[in-house]
């Protein structure tokens, strides 16, 4: 994550995705195991890295 700040990349962040719902425990934690899974959305580590993040939401 420090790379981004290094860079002065920004981000683009969809939070509205990172809910924990069923289908995670049952399709996307056993498919990227738990060690990867846990990396999906990364939001806290690119604030204290010093990264900018962009949260998008979806067009109404």
């Amino acid at each position: 994550m420090p790379r981004f700040a290094r860079l002065g990349a920004t981000a683009n962040i969809q939070p509205l995705w990172a809910a924990h719902e069923p289908q995670m425990d049952e399709l996307t934690i056993p498919f990227l195991g738990t060690e990867r899974a846990a990396w999906q959305y990364p939001f806290g580590a690119l604030l204290r890295s010093g990264g900018r993040r962009h949260a998008g939401v979806p067009a109404r």
